[in-house]
């Protein structure tokens, strides 16, 4: 007995039992992965905890993370970062972290042993992440908080002594987000493949990709034209992803000049 299955028959029970989903993560994984990497790297390697710590109270470096995911992990609340300097010790050394706006203040405090040079990383527990809300017919941008306040309250000695804390006590920093992220006009934080990707740096490079192609005309027709043909940021992402399908290749070149180019300046 003869068995004829139609192309769409077979199409369909492959798709019963996800033989296609299988095959399409494949396919994009092929395609899209590694630029999503390197995208990624640029991310991690500009907001690490501790690349670019603050001084407070003469003794100490200290650096503060509000993203909800930190080298390619999600974490469950804001990360404080602290070390000493100058291979200094401390037995204990007790702080107290703020996060305010004008209608709420959200606070840890905490003591932390044996400080030295090898940093400590604490959970904000009580601090929320920067996640916005926007009131689109009010033109108005909502954030949990707007500063953070970070103060040393006392400090112990390597033997136990009290150290009066230098002045000044505390310090004040203030985070800042991509507005186009929280809005979905960009792509941020992305979980795909089973993988935590950070496309900013992508997005970024799909921008100057706009701005390369409208250009600039000292004739206001040309200029015009220009940004009615080029002005769509489609335009923009299909030339990235002719330049950067499977090895990506140009957003690579563009990472190497950054890290390049980092490196001059740290030297």
């Amino acid at each position: 007995m003869e068995i004829s299955l139609s192309v769409s028959t077979v199409f369909g029970i492959a798709r019963s039992i996800g033989i296609m989903d299988v095959i399409q993560r494949g396919v994009t994984w092929v395609l899209f992965s590694q630029a999503y990497r390197i995208s990624t790297l640029y991310y991690n390697l500009r907001n690490h905890l501790g690349r670019s710590p603050e001084d407070i109270a003469d003794y100490f470096e200290y650096d503060i993370y509000w993203q909800p995911y930190h080298l390619n992990k999600r974490i469950n609340a804001p990360q404080f970062w602290i070390k000493a300097k100058e291979e200094r010790k401390f037995s204990r050394v007790l702080i107290c972290i703020t996060a305010e706006n004008k209608k709420i203040r959200y606070q840890n405090s905490f003591p932390i042993y044996n400080l030295g040079a090898v940093p400590v990383e604490v959970s904000l527990t009580s601090v929320p992440f920067r996640n916005l809300g926007f009131d689109y017919e009010k033109s108005i941008v909502y954030t949990p908080y707007d500063k953070f306040i970070t103060e040393i309250v006392e400090i112990k000695g390597e033997n136990g002594e009290d150290i009066p804390v230098p002045y000044p006590t505390k310090d004040y920093f203030h985070p800042f987000d991509r507005l186009e992220v929280h809005m979905g006009c960009e792509r941020g934080f992305v979980e795909k493949w089973d993988e935590v990707f950070n496309l900013q740096y992508l997005e970024m490079q799909i921008n100057e990709i706009k701005i390369e192609l409208i250009g600039y005309s000292l004739n206001p027709f040309v200029r015009s034209m220009r940004r009615a043909i080029f002005g769509y940021r489609i335009i923009a992402k299909v030339v990235f992803w002719k330049r950067n399908l499977v090895r990506a290749r140009q957003i690579t070149e563009e990472l190497g000049k950054y890290l390049k180019e980092d490196k001059e300046l740290m030297a």
